[in-house]
């Protein structure tokens, strides 16, 4: 089930990414790989990627757009980076990342554990003639809390007008479906 889903977020996250934006600019990203969420023991927020033959260089956690007008960017809220590009399956802790990751911008909790946050993931653009996109993953810090251990929360595409629902699967089935 989880793989079929995958492969259709996959594929119309990729449709996404190809047409046209409001502005009337093509966006030609290539989407690949998975990005979870979780929180361990100590409740430092994990973000589980799997980049599939992509290379993370660096994530940002960002808040969701609940308090901002119109064009306004979401506010980052923490970052972390490495300058040993990372590819395959593996999870950084935002909070106390192990080497090769380091923190650029200390996480700042959100002034509420139901506001969103989302994660964004930059790659080295390594994959040539690639414009590179690893999926985002949004959620509360409520939402997050609440997995039971060895679970991680993912975006599951369903369309419509809810577009993604968070889903909770074990982190030993978290996995891209990288074709």
């Amino acid at each position: 089930m989880k793989l079929r889903s995958a492969r259709a977020g996959v594929v119309a996250l990729t449709m996404l990414a190809t047409g046209l934006v409001s502005c009337g600019n093509v966006i030609t990203a290539d989407v690949r790989g998975d990005t979870a969420f979780s929180l361990n023991e100590r409740g430092d927020l994990l973000v589980h990627l799997d980049t599939c033959d992509y290379s993370a260089v660096k994530i940002n956690i960002v808040a969701g757009r609940e308090h901002l007008q119109g064009s306004e960017v979401n506010p980052t809220l923490g970052t972390v980076v490495t300058d040993q590009p990372q590819q395959g399956r593996f999870t950084v802790n935002m909070i106390t990342p192990e080497s090769p990751w380091r923190v650029e911008q200390p996480l700042e909790p959100r002034e509420s554990p139901d506001l969103l946050i989302i994660s964004s993931t930059i790659t080295d653009r390594s994959v040539a003639g690639k414009d590179e996109a690893i999926p985002q993953v949004s959620a509360t810090m409520s939402e997050i809390a609440a997995l039971a251990p060895g679970e991680v929360l993912i975006n599951e595409w369903v369309g419509g007008e809810e577009l993604i629902r968070n889903v909770a699967i074990a982190e030993a089935d978290f996995s891209a479906s990288c074709q």
